[in-house]
């Protein structure tokens, strides 16, 4: 897994090694601060207005995404299932992405056989 800040917000970038994995961490590559914790969860409650059902996503401190130590991003088995099995054509992989109260968040996952 890898992290990257965008001007709309941190993108995640996940690979084939990744897709067994019910637990994940990285640092944000550029960026110096926040380490990034991505788990899958058999369900999510979504708190907040704007996210995505089967997403959420919190800092420690509650403070923006680029000011933060940490960045708990959860998904439900369903969302991750459809991120690492369905095609996006225009992403060449899977994609999701959500807004949060903190800002955009999007994922993509990279896998040769999806192609």
């Amino acid at each position: 897994m890898k992290a990257f800040f965008l001007f709309s917000g941190i993108k995640i970038s996940l690979l084939k090694k990744d897709k067994d994995k019910s637990e994940l961490e990285c640092s944000v590559l550029n960026f110096e601060g926040p380490k990034v914790f991505l788990s899958v969860r058999d369900k999510v409650e979504n708190v907040g207005n704007f996210e995505e059902p089967g997403f959420h996503i919190e800092t420690f401190p509650h403070v923006e995404l680029r000011k933060a130590e940490k960045i708990n991003i959860y998904l439900s088995e369903e969302r991750w299932e459809q991120l690492t099995t369905k095609i996006d054509p225009e992403a060449k992989g899977g994609y999701f992405e959500s807004r949060s109260p903190y800002d955009r968040v999007s994922f993509h996952y990279w896998d040769k056989k999806m192609l």
